[in-house]
């Protein structure tokens, strides 16, 4: 696996070999034209945003945008991708990011289970919130971080 560039047609051809999970969680929180959605929203907020491919072809994107002293991370993966590969740089890169930060999260849709599974590996606790389609995660330092704000969403 190896870095590419984030343009149209990467992340078209990206889309057409998303995972099931991923896809049926992108329509959860975006809809069925989340793809011109994905599309231009990264097009324009490239910033902390990692494209890789696998074999010349885009399998797995993620990143992590600001929230005040949190990172809201994320990652999509395609069918195919090295899980060795991704699960060594998924780390490296959320060390990097947790250097920035005192604690990263989001939510996950309730049936992406082989996220909430690499999420686990790296550390992430994943809990139920008040809404039964999403899964919060997160990892913090420590410190004054209330749960409480999220597990209400």
């Amino acid at each position: 696996m190896r870095e590419i560039e984030i343009n149209k047609e990467n992340l078209t051809l990206f889309l057409k070999n998303l995972r099931k999970s991923d896809a049926e969680e992108m329509i959860y929180f975006f809809g069925k034209d989340y793809k011109n959605y994905f599309i231009d929203f990264l097009l324009k907020n490239k910033k902390e945003t990692y494209f890789l491919s696998y074999k010349s072809i885009p399998s797995a994107i993620g990143g992590a945008y600001e929230d005040k002293e949190c990172a809201q991370v994320w990652l999509l993966c395609a069918e195919k991708y090295d899980k060795k590969f991704l699960y060594k740089y998924i780390k490296e890169k959320f060390n990097q990011i947790k250097k920035k930060y005192d604690t990263l999260y989001n939510f996950i849709y309730k049936s992406n289970f082989k996220s909430i599974n690499l999420l686990s590996k790296l550390g992430f606790e994943v809990i139920k919130t008040n809404n039964p389609d999403l899964k919060l995660f997160y990892i913090t330092k420590g410190g004054n971080f209330d749960l409480r704000y999220f597990a209400r969403q």
